[in-house]
């Protein structure tokens, strides 16, 4: 189990009978690398950060794996809802995550870019834009 998650009880009680229903939650607690960042991005449950050296650490909820960020250094990182992307230093997009922020990522070269719930977005360096993911 990851560093800040902890397992739950829930006890319920509905209309004056006591119902109790066990079930298991993740509750994530707002916990961070105590690192230095140059910047810092959350998505719906998990969280990236662009550390000062280049490379991204994430943490928090990781069931589709958003929250492995992949080796490399990075120029910029976006969260999106169970998906995070980021800006390689040569200009390429790296996505991690849900299958369909990895699906279609574009070639070429970009100077940013930017995570929607089930889609992301790049600008390239002559000034395009190209999205993927879920056609929304």
């Amino acid at each position: 189990m990851r560093p800040g998650v902890m397992v739950g009880l829930i006890v319920l009680v509905v209309m004056g009978f006591w119902v109790v229903s066990i079930a298991f939650v993740l509750i994530l607690q707002a916990q961070y690398p105590a690192e230095t960042f140059k910047a810092v991005t959350a998505g719906k449950y998990h969280s990236c950060g662009l550390r000062t050296d280049g490379t991204i650490t994430c943490w928090g909820h990781n069931y589709n794996h958003q929250a492995d960020a992949p080796a490399g250094t990075f120029k910029a990182v976006t969260a999106g809802y169970q998906h995070s992307c980021g800006l390689r230093t040569e200009g390429t997009i790296t996505c991690w995550g849900a299958d369909y922020a990895e699906k279609r990522i574009p070639a070429g070269t970009f100077k940013a870019v930017t995570a929607g719930k089930y889609h992301s977005c790049g600008l390239r360096t002559e000034g395009t834009i190209t999205c993927w993911g879920a056609d929304y």
